[in-house]
């Protein structure tokens, strides 16, 4: 309302109702844009989690990576 009633103040009405919807219009489509960068970065973030589920997976390793993946054995003194 703001924005209209300044336009208003400062313009004649067909160059204020021209401005309002150039802004009105730049708004919803910087909005929607935002959206969907949110959208693509959920969409990254579920993918990331999903791939490490299934690294995590140790039926889905090799024995080289499970063996990695065990805890290192103590070093124990033959002295």
């Amino acid at each position: 309302m703001f924005v209209e009633w300044s336009f208003g103040k400062n313009f004649d009405v067909e160059v204020e109702d021209s401005i309002s919807w150039k802004v009105k219009n730049g708004l919803y489509k910087m909005n929607k844009a935002q959206a969907n960068q949110e959208d693509d970065r959920n969409l990254f973030a579920m993918e990331f989690d999903r791939d490490m589920n299934e690294d995590d997976n140790l039926e889905n390793k090799s024995e080289i990576d499970q063996n990695l993946l065990e805890p290192r054995e103590k070093n124990v003194s033959t002295v």
